[in-house]
């Protein structure tokens, strides 16, 4: 999945994404339900990090919606809106360098809130 991704293979990614459980690779994808029916599975995935260390929450869309999508589907998942990168930037750090206002604020927020409510459909 992942090379079909980096690759842009859309009619490989339509093939392997139903069978995928590469929870990283599905959001590049923007397969946002497949990676929400993965994390429901296996929910210990939502604390994923990629080869360098970097966790799920800081390997957002360059896109604002779908970086505020994934950051919800993420937190609706449990992913920890405090978690940090592998040089200690919060997500919301990372969010923000990247001019994700609305996803950092959205991080913020939810890391403010003792119990987090369902913001995921």
């Amino acid at each position: 999945m992942g090379f079909a991704v980096f690759f842009k293979r859309a009619a490989m990614i339509d093939l392997l994404a139903p069978l995928s459980r590469d929870v990283i690779s599905l959001i590049a994808a923007q397969r946002f339900d497949r990676a929400s029916e993965v994390l429901r599975a296996e929910p210990a995935l939502v604390q994923a990090r990629n080869r360098h260390g970097t966790p799920l929450l800081c390997l957002l869309p360059d896109d604002e919606e779908d970086a505020v999508t994934v950051t919800r589907l993420l937190l609706a998942h449990g992913a920890d809106p405090r978690v940090t990168n592998e040089n200690g930037e919060s997500a919301e750090q990372v969010a923000r360098r990247r001019g994700l206002d609305d996803a950092a604020d959205l991080k913020q927020e939810m890391s403010q809130w003792p119990l987090m409510q369902s913001i995921w459909p």
